[in-house]
């Protein structure tokens, strides 16, 4: 029932919220609400809230490298056409070849698609379905490595 963490930026500037639940009477679930200042609301302007919650300060101590936490980057990846209605098409960039996993996250963080590619070295596309997907507001997540690389969606039908 109270207020643990805060952010307060004006328009659709990203914005990003750490709490580290340090005592033990901490750890529990907790909710994140967005609020438009005067109650705006714009369901095509999105910004991103990030929220990283850890029962240990973040990066304190010594870190293993199979512990080392991922890094979350905005922007790397390309989706078009957007607003998608039947498919998108993803377009990201890899530093090797390998397997990366695309998700596609719905507005209550749900996983509504999920699916697990090779990749070259250099500019990758792959071309996903939305028919099935209602119309709405999306988080396509595209994971590789450690890395973590997150772009807004709107499918619209």
């Amino acid at each position: 029932g109270s207020s643990v963490g805060s952010s307060v930026k004006l328009g659709t500037l990203d914005e990003k919220i750490i709490f580290n639940a340090t005592k033990t009477t901490q750890v529990g679930t907790y909710r994140a609400y967005v609020f438009g200042k005067n109650g705006a609301f714009n369901n095509t302007k999105c910004y991103t809230l990030l929220i990283q919650l850890s029962s240990t300060n973040f990066l304190s101590g010594n870190i293993l490298e199979d512990e080392m936490p991922q890094i979350v980057k905005q922007g790397g990846i390309k989706l078009f056409p957007v607003p998608a209605s039947k498919s998108v098409t993803v377009s990201f960039d890899a530093d090797a070849r390998g397997i990366a996993e695309i998700q596609i996250i719905n507005q209550f963080g749900a996983i509504v698609f999920n699916k697990s590619v090779s990749v070259d070295t250099g500019i990758n596309f792959n071309t996903i379905n939305t028919n099935n997907l209602p119309s709405g507001i999306y988080m396509v997540k595209v994971i590789k490595n450690k890395e973590v690389e997150v772009e807004k969606l709107l499918i619209q039908h």
